[in-house]
């Protein structure tokens, strides 16, 4: 009968070790597991390549790198991403459901990347720097950007 208990006892162990691997390769989002590039945001936009061109405070959530020739606090106009800016300088992991960078077209249609990672390195002043790599696996199209960000604060 002991020999049964113990082996029992070890197969309602092993799935809990299994969670707790799952628990860990989560945590590493918010690690810096992701390779932020220096340059400007730039990668694949709906199978487009595509680069911003300039950040401003604004947008749909807080914050928009725009792709398009404006100037300044001007709207964005067409594609951009947009995300929301938080309270002090560090990393925030993306998370479907949680904080996420949007795909805008400019047109109407939009992705939410919940893979990813944005870090702050400044969110006062007059402008706010960081980086993020952001991607939408989800889709037939290519969701996937990466680099270095400047945004006017525009508030």
């Amino acid at each position: 009968m002991r020999p049964f208990y113990l082996i029992t006892c070890i197969f309602l162990l092993l799935p809990s070790c299994g969670s707790e691997e799952t628990s860990a390769s989560t945590d590493t989002l918010s690690d810096g597991s992701f390779d932020i590039p220096e340059g400007p945001v730039s990668g694949v936009f709906g199978d487009e390549a595509w680069e911003a061109t300039r950040g401003i405070t604004g947008g749909l959530f807080g914050a928009a790198l725009c792709s398009d020739a404006g100037t300044g606090c001007e709207p964005c106009e067409g594609t951009q991403l947009n995300f929301a800016i938080p309270d002090s300088a560090g990393s925030i992991a993306l998370a479907a459901g949680g904080p996420m960078v949007n795909f805008y077209d400019g047109g109407g249609a939009n992705v939410n990347a919940g893979t990813g990672l944005i870090v702050f390195d400044n969110v006062e002043g007059d402008t706010l720097t960081g980086g993020l790599f952001a991607s939408y696996p989800y889709s037939s199209k290519a969701y996937e950007v990466s680099g270095r960000f400047t945004i006017q604060n525009c508030d």
